[in-house]
């Protein structure tokens, strides 16, 4: 088990809770040698069963590499964003982007209209998507529930 600061206190406990074990593996540096390294590390050295995708930008900008790496290696992700469902990623649970774009734009609104930023309440994302791909689940042999798939927003044949 990892200690509550290396992932956070909430993922930390569930981790607890259900009895499973987290490795965290930090990057040094984004850089695709850097993401080959660290899934190497987790097939050989720790011999993972899944990837929880941070949610980091810079996980973005290499998301057909991160799903590239564990889709030859056959683990399934988790992912912060639907963009890497898109890409073969597993399944992603994530704020709606339109709405996050939205309260967006709203902010940017009132700070030009000379609104002072700290007098602006933070906004938090209300409603969020379930992506699944459906093609990766098979590809894994993973089959994955039916009432998940009905609850899921996105459905990825």
């Amino acid at each position: 088990m990892i200690p509550e600061t290396s992932a956070g206190p909430v993922l930390a406990d569930a981790s607890r809770k259900l009895g499973i074990a987290i490795v965290v593996i930090k990057l040094r540096q984004e850089s695709r040698e850097e993401y080959e390294r660290s899934f190497a590390e987790m097939v050989g050295e720790h011999r993972i069963d899944a990837v929880l995708i941070s949610d980091q930008g810079e996980a973005l900008a290499y998301r057909h590499l991160i799903v590239g790496l564990a889709q030859k290696n056959r683990l399934p992700t988790m992912c912060a964003a639907a963009d890497f469902v898109d890409v073969g990623g597993l399944m992603a649970y994530a704020a709606d982007p339109e709405a996050v774009f939205r309260a967006v734009a709203g902010t940017v609104h009132q700070i030009l209209a000379g609104a002072k930023p700290e007098t602006i309440p933070v906004v938090q994302p209300t409603k969020f998507e379930l992506s699944i791909n459906r093609n990766t689940a098979d590809a894994l042999g993973l089959v994955v529930p039916p009432a998940l798939l009905a609850a899921a927003d996105r459905v990825i044949e």
